[in-house]
């Protein structure tokens, strides 16, 4: 299941790559088909503060009147620095502005009112067009891409490192590495020489299979082990399946297992044992023939 987990969160990061690169390609397009900025421009300062010689009109917030960004003090008679505005356009604009600031200086809301008169400037001056619909939708597939793309970047990679942990938590809870566990599950006496079992036993680890129809013993065997312990998924609902390699390798006389060896795969291993018992069944651990000495037939539970 955590591999599963794993893959998940990995396929997850991968469509959030994909959707963010598609939104910055979508916010590329939208910067490129974008109407152009008005240059009908408006600013606000103070007249100890330095202002933009490039804005077409700049206002002071405390009067209203027009300042020059070379004479900062108020200077209602300047006819220069208008940008684009005619000089009624920036009558206009000073008489509303210098209006608003009789209670006091602009406040948020009276420079909002003089931004919209600008507006409506630029827009009779042929600025200031509506989106148009290639604009809209790319500029939100961009904003939306970009965004849910690296919530999904975050979210699968986290997925993934989360699954990468419920890996190791069981070698934390022992305080030592699980070994994994190779076993052959033979059709053979279980009171045969010892001698002929490990030959049997290393031929069916090679993958040498005999041919011919399969033991009964054995087909009945693997359908109850698998019954209990599927080889995949959903793996009975078990965070942490036995296996580390499915589906088991079956012959027509022998069952090969490779499974973990942490503590929560001891249920598993002892029904391999029960079942391998009530079929008459013999079990060899690959690590006995590398050592010289076979495994016990019950295994160990303390």
């Amino acid at each position: 299941m955590r591999e599963s987990l794993s893959r998940f969160c990995l396929v997850l990061a991968w469509i959030g790559g994909a959707c963010f690169l598609i939104g910055a390609a979508s916010g590329l397009v939208s910067l490129m088909v974008a109407s152009p900025s008005s240059p009908y421009t408006v600013e606000f300062s103070q007249p100890e503060e330095t202002c933009d010689k490039d804005a077409g009109i700049t206002l002071s917030r405390t009067t209203g009147e027009r300042l020059a960004c070379s004479k900062l003090p108020p200077h209602p008679n300047a006819s220069d620095d208008t940008g684009e505005f005619s000089q009624q356009e920036v009558t206009e604009v000073t008489e509303l502005s210098s209006s608003l600031a009789l209670d006091g200086g602009l406040n948020a809301s009276d420079q909002r009112t003089v931004e919209r008169k600008v507006k409506a400037i630029s827009r009779d001056n042929g600025h200031e067009q509506p989106e148009s619909s290639l604009e809209r939708t790319t500029s939100a597939v961009g904003r939306y891409g970009l965004v849910g793309g690296l919530g999904l970047i975050v979210l699968g990679v986290g997925g993934a490192m989360v699954g990468l942990r419920l890996g190791t938590v069981e070698t934390e809870w022992t305080g030592e590495q699980a070994v994994p566990v190779e076993l052959a599950v033979l059709a053979m006496a279980r009171q045969a020489a010892p001698e002929v079992i490990e030959s049997v036993a290393r031929r069916c680890l090679a993958e040498n299979h005999d041919e011919g129809e399969f033991d009964d013993r054995i087909m009945a065997f693997y359908e109850q082990l698998r019954a209990q312990y599927p080889e995949f998924l959903p793996y009975s609902d078990d965070p942490w399946p036995p296996w580390l390699a499915a589906p088991l390798s079956v012959g027509t006389d022998h069952v090969i297992i490779l499974m973990s060896g942490a503590m929560s795969a001891v249920p598993a291993l002892l029904r391999i044992h029960e079942l391998a018992q009530d079929h008459e069944l013999n079990v060899v651990d690959a690590a006995d023939l590398t050592s010289g000495s076979r495994q016990p037939e019950e295994p160990s539970t303390g």
